[in-house]
């Protein structure tokens, strides 16, 4: 992140874009490795936006996205 500040001197826009699924016919059937790993990389991404707000200016454009197989 500092080095792309660096380079472009602000951010106008940030996009997390992260998946992780396992899908199953019910939760349970979720191993507890397969859980953690579908929060690490579907919510906890979400927090890294707080790295980057130091860096932000007025009408900065935050996308936090995931997907789902349906």
């Amino acid at each position: 992140m500092a080095q792309a500040v660096k380079e472009i001197s602000k951010i106008d826009i940030l996009v997390n874009n992260a998946d992780e699924q396992h899908l199953q016919d019910s939760i349970e059937k979720m191993t507890e490795k397969q859980l953690e790993r579908a929060f690490w990389t579907n919510i906890f991404q979400c927090f890294l936006t707080k790295a980057a707000m130091k860096h932000f200016k007025k009408d900065i454009v935050i996308i936090n996205t995931t997907s789902i197989t349906a």
